[in-house]
């Protein structure tokens, strides 16, 4: 423990507060330092060994199916031609 003489001029009323022993906020420790591998995850120099599998033998590269935009486009253009035929049945109607 700390002795008086230790402490140096202390107003009485803090003395018996001086050799009470300060406890650190946890929320300042430093945690240790993570020490890392040397490797983490060792790949060979060349990686196109990996690359092994025929994406171009896929179902959706293989599909008879129009791609994406030709299938928008069309939805789009018979959609439209709905519409047209709603317009004209309403003027026939009227």
């Amino acid at each position: 423990m700390v002795s008086q003489a230790d402490i140096g001029p202390i107003s009485s009323q803090y003395a018996a507060a001086a050799t009470v022993p300060l406890i650190k906020s946890p929320s300042l420790w430093l945690p240790k330092p993570i020490e890392m591998p040397n490797d983490i995850h060792p790949l060979p120099e060349d990686i196109t060994a990996y690359f092994v599998y025929p994406f171009s033998l896929e179902e959706h590269v293989l599909s008879i199916r129009p791609s994406p935009a030709d299938a928008i486009s069309q939805r789009r253009a018979r959609n439209a031609e709905i519409l047209h035929r709603r317009e004209e049945e309403e003027e026939q109607r009227e």
